[in-house]
C-alpha cells in the first residue's frame, strides 16, 4: 500500500534559493528582456533610478529597476500566473522562456519586491507584486495586489498594450549604475544581435536620469566583413575571415532534433587598430571588431538569442583572442545541452566537443597564424628585447642622489660586493631549478656575459626569475645595476610582450622597472640606520609587493590591453 503524504515548505528559503541561480545584475535585467521579446514587444526601455544624492559612478547607488515594454501585455489573471512560481503557461516552439522562473528568479536577484502592472487593448491591470518581507511576515508565498501608482502606469500611456516590470528594495552591495549600464549595452548588443538587427526588430532603450543610450546589435562573426577563406601568402589584416560553416547532428537525436549551426571567424589583431599603414577608415573599422577577451571564444545562442559567450573549449585557450564562434542552438536542444533555469549554463556533450575539435583543429591554427602575421608587421624589424632601453640607460648616473649617506666608502664597497655575489648565486640558482637544456641555453644567450662589455645588457628578460616576482635586480661589478625582467609575469605576458622591442612607450616602462632595481641596491648600499640583513628583507619584501599588485591590476583590468 503506498499514500501520499503533503511536505511543508518554507516559502522565505525558496525565494532565497530561486534569487541565488547566479545572476549577475545585466544578465538578470536580460532574463526579464526575454519575456518582452516573447510577449512580441518591439520597444523595451530598461531604467535605472538612482537613490538621492547618489551619482552614475557610485556603488549601490540604484534605487530600482524599471522595464517597460509595448508587448501584448496582461490581463489580471495573466499577471498573477506570471507571478507564480513555474508559471502554468504552455510556451509556443522557440520562445525564449523555458521554466517559468525567469520572472522570479531573475527579479529576486535584483530586489526584493517584484511589482507588475500591465495593459492589455487598453485596459490597464491592477498592480500586484510579490515583496519577500511580506511573504516572511505571512509565512507564505503570494502576492499583494493594489490600485496601479500613476508613476508607473503613466509609462504605459503611449501604448495601447504593454507591461511595467518594477524592482524594488535592490539587493546589496551592488555595482555602480555605470559598470552596470556599460556591461549591459555591450553584452545586450551580443544577446540580441538577431533581434535587433532584422527589419521590424526589437528597440531596446537604457535610461538613467536624464541619459539614454540604443542598444546596436553586434555581429561577433562580423559577417558583412568576413572574407571566405585564409591564405597566410595573401592575408589582410584589415578583415576578419569566415573560417567555419557547418552543421553538426544533435549528440543525443540525431535523426530528429535539427542540425546544429556552427560558423566560425578569425579576426586579426587588435593593435592594428592603430597600424600606420592603414588609413583612418581602415583602422576604425578594425576597432569595430571589438577584438578582446571577451569577445572571443565560443558564444552559444539558443533561438537566436545568446546564452553563452565566450567559452573556451575544444582547443581554444584564452590567448586565442582572434578565434571566435557561433553555435546555434533550438529549443529542441535542451535536452542535449542541459539548458539550465537561468539558460546561462550549456553543458557541451562530450561527443559534440570532440567534434568540434576536430573541427577547430586547422581554423585554430590559421587564426594563431594571422597573430603571427600582424606582429611581423607590428614589430617591423625591431631589435631584440631590453636592447634599445639598455642603450639609454648606458650613460645613465645611478648615483646621482640628494641624500647623504652615513656609510662609510669602505663598507659601501663591501656591501656592493655583496650584491655582485647575490646576483650571480641568484641566476645560478635559477638556472639549476630549471634543468632542461633549452631554457639554460635561453638563459646564457639572453642573459649576456658580463666581461663582454658590448654586449652587456641593463635590461635582460628572463624565463627563470622565481616565484612572484616582477623582475630582479642585479649588480655588475665593472657596469653597475642591471635587471632582470620575468617573462612568466602577467605584466610581461599582458602589456611588454605585445608592445614592439623599440616602442619608446616600452622604453619608458623597461626604464622604470630598471630604476626600481637601480634604488633597490642604491639603498643597500647607502642606508645606514638598518641592518644589511634587515634592509634585504624589506628591499626583498618591496618588490615582491610591486609584483603583487601589478600582477592583481593586469588581472582586474585586461579590457585595457586587448
Amino acid at each position: 500500500m503506498t499514500g501520499f503524504t503533503e511536505l511543508n515548505i518554507n516559502p522565505d528559503r525558496i525565494l532565497e534559493a530561486v534569487s541565488k541561480i547566479g545572476y549577475r545584475p545585466p544578465i538578470a535585467l536580460m532574463d526579464i528582456i526575454d519575456n518582452s521579446i516573447a510577449a512580441f514587444a518591439n520597444k523595451i526601455d530598461v531604467i535605472l533610478d538612482l537613490e538621492e544624492g547618489k551619482k552614475f559612478h557610485n556603488r549601490s547607488a540604484i534605487k530600482r529597476f524599471i522595464l517597460v515594454d509595448n508587448g501584448k501585455g496582461m490581463t489580471n489573471a495573466e499577471v498573477q500566473t506570471a507571478l507564480d512560481i513555474g508559471s502554468n503557461v504552455k510556451y509556443p516552439p522557440h520562445s525564449l522562456s523555458k521554466f517559468g522562473l525567469g520572472l522570479k528568479s531573475a527579479g529576486l536577484s535584483l530586489g526584493d519586491r517584484i511589482y507588475v502592472v500591465s495593459k492589455q487593448d487598453g485596459k490597464l491591470t491592477n498592480a500586484k507584486y510579490i515583496d519577500r518581507e511580506v511573504v516572511r511576515s505571512e509565512g507564505s508565498y503570494g502576492l499583494v495586489e493594489e490600485s496601479p501608482e500613476p508613476r508607473f502606469a503613466d509609462l504605459l500611456t503611449d501604448y495601447q498594450s504593454g507591461t511595467v516590470v518594477v524592482i524594488e528594495k535592490p539587493a546589496k552591495p551592488q555595482d555602480s549604475p555605470k559598470k552596470i549600464i556599460n556591461e549591459l549595452d555591450e553584452r545586450a548588443g551580443i544577446v540580441y544581435y538577431e533581434k535587433l538587427g532584422c527589419e521590424g526588430g526589437v528597440e531596446i532603450k537604457i535610461k538613467c536620469g536624464d541619459d539614454a543610450w540604443t542598444v546596436n546589435g553586434f555581429d561577433i562573426l562580423c559577417s558583412e566583413e568576413a572574407r571566405n577563406s585564409f591564405d597566410p601568402d595573401v592575408y589582410d589584416p584589415r578583415y576578419p575571415v569566415l573560417a567555419i560553416d557547418e552543421d553538426l547532428d544533435d549528440p543525443l537525436d540525431p535523426e530528429k532534433s535539427p542540425r546544429i549551426k556552427v560558423r566560425a571567424a578569425i579576426f586579426p589583431q587588435n593593435k592594428m587598430g592603430n597600424y600606420p599603414g592603414f588609413s583612418v577608415e581602415e583602422k576604425k573599422k578594425i576597432n569595430s571588431y571589438k577584438i578582446k577577451r571577451d569577445t572571443s571564444g565560443v558564444f552559444v545562442f539558443r533561438n537566436g538569442r545568446a546564452i553563452r559567450c565566450g567559452d573556451l573549449l575544444a582547443g581554444i585557450t584564452k590567448d586565442d583572442i582572434g578565434f571566435r564562434v557561433k553555435i546555434s542552438l533550438q529549443d529542441e536542444h535542451d535536452d542535449s545541452f542541459r539548458i539550465d533555469v537561468s539558460k546561462q549554463n550549456v553543458e557541451y556533450p562530450e561527443e559534440f566537443e570532440e567534434n568540434l575539435k576536430r573541427l577547430f583543429r586547422v581554423p585554430l591554427g590559421q587564426a594563431r597564424e594571422a597573430f603571427k602575421i600582424c606582429r611581423r608587421l607590428l614589430d617591423s624589424g625591431d631589435d631584440a628585447e631590453g636592447h634599445a632601453v639598455s642603450e639609454r640607460l648606458e650613460d645613465f648616473d645611478e648615483d646621482a642622489s640628494d641624500s647623504e649617506s652615513d656609510v662609510p666608502p669602505g663598507e659601501q664597497e663591501i656591501r656592493e660586493r655583496d650584491l655582485v655575489d647575490s646576483s650571480k648565486a641568484e641566476q645560478e640558482e635559477e638556472v639549476v631549478v630549471d634543468e632542461s637544456e633549452d631554457n639554460i641555453a635561453e638563459v646564457n644567450s639572453g642573459e649576456r656575459a658580463e666581461t663582454e662589455e658590448s654586449e652587456f645588457a641593463k635590461v635582460r628578460y628572463s624565463e627563470t626569475v622565481t616565484g612572484s616576482y616582477l623582475y630582479r635586480p642585479g649588480m655588475d661589478t665593472y657596469h653597475g645595476t642591471f635587471v632582470r625582467i620575468s617573462k612568466s609575469h602577467p605584466f610581461y605576458d599582458t602589456v611588454l610582450s605585445q608592445l614592439p622591442a623599440a616602442d619608446t612607450t616600452r622604453q619608458s616602462v623597461e626604464a622604470i622597472i630598471f630604476i626600481l632595481a637601480s634604488v633597490y641596491n642604491s639603498l643597500y648600499k647607502t642606508e645606514s640606520k638598518v641592518t644589511t640583513d634587515d634592509l634585504e628583507r624589506l628591499l626583498n619584501k618591496h618588490s615582491l609587493e610591486v609584483s603583487q599588485r601589478l600582477e592583481r591590476w593586469i588581472l582586474q583590468n585586461q579590457d585595457l590591453f586587448e
